[in-house]
């Protein structure tokens, strides 16, 4: 080793030292040597992207299977199951993949006679996009007496359905239970699995160059790891007799899972939706809920999720299409650069649709986007559909072995896995604030000038805490520094706030006034005059500026 490496690893070995409970990467995934890639012959780009994809993942030739289909989203259960599901399902059979037996089953108190897989070697299939979406409602197929009016559509994601393939026989309403599914086993997709099921993901999005911007952006990330800032949008539902409870639940726990792990987590739990002001930027996680078409903070011009970002908003009908950048939610979030979704296209009902802390604390553990996906979702034959690629694990890999990497390769990445490292020895109950603020300075001294580090760096120290001018100091350093106007109102809203609480308000309130001097448009837009109003009446503070402020409303002294 290079003596400045020894003094990192060294520093970095102390720092682990504080970490209990050290998050373990899972051992590599199996599900690449087991893929079949799809695509439509009837569209030039879709054979293209397939090519592409099966290059970067080292898909051999005879893993990738065009099918002539029509090109729209929506098509006809007549159609899916004459121009998609057999033609797949007769090259996988002719390639000896799929040999089936026999076998009796029990499902919604009648016997099926099915044919299953045995030793199916095919455990997922990656849809390009190009193949249809979803399966229209076929009014002709009657479901029998007995099962619950909701449970009676044959409508279905395509990709759902397709998931079911090895086991043929199963009736196409209602769904069926999800094998893989679990909150507690955690493991790698396997063999047994894939006799009853498959992995099925699509590459979609509302252009062909964002397909392929997802697609390298996959194998580009998880040569490190997924970094950046992860937001959550809960409802702040407290019901537990309310049907949407579980779900508002689940998003509150992956909050939870994410800020164990190390990562900024923001955690929004008024009911509505987070409001477009909001000064979000660097977002690698984003998970929601609940309005019909994309909002919040994502529509202003310049948002823009961080390479690799995996994104997800709950609503009955977020990705009834993917073609569109601006409707429902998945095409929107891809279309803002994230490299991977899922969404419901038709009505799923919310308990049918993915568990987001199951999805998270998968991932986590080192799973791929594909098997957190399914090991998430709670039953198969339905409406949700899984876009990105199946392989991509963001986290495959221990932390210190990704800083270990990045700061021999002097990767412009280094600032975010130091910040997620302190925030784990941040953490730790059982040091003290000294011992702490001893391991955080060795990671500093390693940061430079990045100014988002010097932010959750300020952000962590004000925790422990330390002598305030060291906080003030780190965010001073981050407006010094700033990625963009989102930051400087951010981080100056923030040391507004710690001069604040220390009652050094000449400080704080001269900060207000220079962001509306400085960024008039920008305080405007994120409502600064409004912030500093109140603050002002907060803490008795009558000498802001008035020429730059709006007038006070007036109180309505008309009588009824």
């Amino acid at each position: 080793m290079r003596p400045a490496r020894q003094w990192f690893m060294r520093s970095l070995a102390a720092a682990l030292s504080l970490v209990a409970a050290w998050p373990a990467a899972g051992e590599p995934s199996e599900l690449a040597r087991h893929l079949v890639v799809v695509y439509n012959t009837q569209d030039a780009a879709s054979k293209s992207l397939a090519e592409h994809y099966a290059a970067v993942r080292d898909i051999p030739a005879d893993h990738v299977l065009g099918i002539a289909c029509p090109t729209d989203e929506t098509v006809s259960r007549q159609v899916y199951t004459t121009q998609i599901e057999t033609p797949i399902n007769a090259y996988l059979t002719r390639q000896g993949w799929f040999q089936r037996s026999p076998r009796q089953l029990t499902w919604n108190a009648r016997e099926y006679t099915v044919n299953q897989t045995l030793g199916n070697p095919i455990w997922g299939l990656v849809l390009l996009r190009g193949i249809p979406l979803r399966i229209a409602e076929d009014p002709a197929l009657q479901p029998p007496a007995g099962i619950p009016d909701v449970l009676k559509t044959n409508a279905a994601a395509v990709d759902s359905e397709l998931a079911l393939l090895p086991c043929q026989g199963l009736p196409p309403w209602s769904f069926v239970p999800n094998p893989y599914f679990s909150a507690s086993q955690l493991q790698h997709f396997s063999q047994p699995y894939a006799d009853w099921m498959m992995l099925v993901a699509r590459l979609d999005a509302p252009t062909a160059a964002e397909v392929r911007r997802m697609i390298d952006d996959a194998v580009s990330v998880e040569r490190g790891e997924l970094t950046g800032r992860a937001y959550v949008d809960a409802r702040g539902i407290s019901d537990p007799a309310s049907g949407y409870f579980p779900a508002d639940q689940a998003l509150d726990h992956a909050a939870e899972a994410l800020r164990k792990a190390g990562f900024e987590t923001s955690l929004d739990n008024q009911p509505p939706t987070v409001p477009v002001n909001t000064p979000w930027d660097h977002a690698a996680l984003y998970f929601g809920w609940y309005t019909e078409h994309c909002a919040g903070p994502f529509l202003q011009p310049g948002f823009r999720f961080r390479p690799g970002a995996i994104a997800y908003h709950i609503h009955s009908f977020s990705a009834t299409t993917l073609r569109s950048g601006e409707r429902q939610w998945a095409g929107p979030l891809i279309a803002k650069g994230a490299a991977a979704t899922m969404g419901c296209v038709y009505e799923p009902y919310v308990s049918f649709t993915p568990n987001v802390e199951i999805f998270v604390n998968s991932l986590l553990s080192g799973l791929s986007f594909g098997e957190a996906a399914y090991k998430s979702q709670p039953v198969l034959s339905w409406m949700v559909t899984m876009v990105g690629d199946p392989l991509y694990r963001p986290f495959a890999r221990q932390l210190l072995r990704n800083i270990d990497t990045a700061n021999r390769a002097q990767d412009p990445d280094l600032p975010w896995l130091l910040l997620r490292l302190a925030r784990l020895i941040a953490r730790q109950p059982d040091q003290t604030p000294a011992a702490k603020l001893t391991q955080l300075d060795t990671l500093a001294g390693k940061a430079g000038t990045a100014g988002y580090f010097w932010e959750g760096y300020a952000d962590i120290l004000r925790e422990l805490p330390p002598p305030p001018e060291r906080v003030i100091e780190a965010y001073q350093r981050a407006i010094a520094t700033p990625e963009s106007a989102n930051a400087i109102i951010r981080v100056t809203l923030k040391l507004a706030d710690y001069y604040l609480s220390q009652n050094r308000l000449p400080e704080a309130f001269a900060l207000y006034e220079a962001l509306m001097v400085s960024h008039p448009r920008e305080a405007a837009e994120f409502e600064v005059p409004a912030t500093a109003q109140a603050k002002a009446r907060q803490y008795h503070w009558d000498r802001l500026s008035a020429k730059l402020l709006p007038p006070l409303p007036q109180p309505n002294r008309q009588r009824d």
